[in-house]
Order: structure tokens, then sequence, then C-alpha cells
């Protein structure tokens, strides 16, 4: 938690941090600085159907599952 003060309204206002985002296959917490992936699958360009993210362990196996049926030629 962090706290803010506003020097010329003498405010104090405390900022929580953001909820870590959660992987979609496994569950662990995301990082985006360790290798991971997010993003959003979207319909149209106005229509979000689907918020994605990736841990670096799932988005290894998932690059090695596309590189395995590329190579099958599936």
């Amino acid at each position: 938690m962090v706290k803010v003060i506003n020097l010329k309204t003498n405010k104090v206002t405390e900022n929580k941090p953001p909820v870590p985002l959660k992987c979609n296959v496994c569950g662990c917490d995301y990082n985006e600085r360790v290798g991971g992936i997010s993003g959003v699958i979207k319909y149209s360009t106005d229509v979000n159907i689907l918020d994605v993210a990736f841990c670096s362990i799932c988005t290894a196996g998932i690059v090695q599952m596309l590189v395995d049926n590329q190579d099958k030629g599936i």
C-alpha cells in the first residue's frame, strides 16, 4: 500500500497495488518481466471476448506445441 500526500491540499490518499493476474492455464501469478504473455482476444474492433494471460512456463509449452504441430504438417 502506498500513501500519496498532496502538498498543496495536504490530503493523504492510499493507493493499493493492482491485483496480480493469474495464468489462465495453471493459475500461478503472471509476470511479464519473466516471460509471461497477456492480451485480449477480440471478435471485432470494439468487442473484447476474452482476456488472456500465460506465465512463462505455460508460454513455453504452448510455443513448443505449435512448433511440434508445424513440423507434422497439421
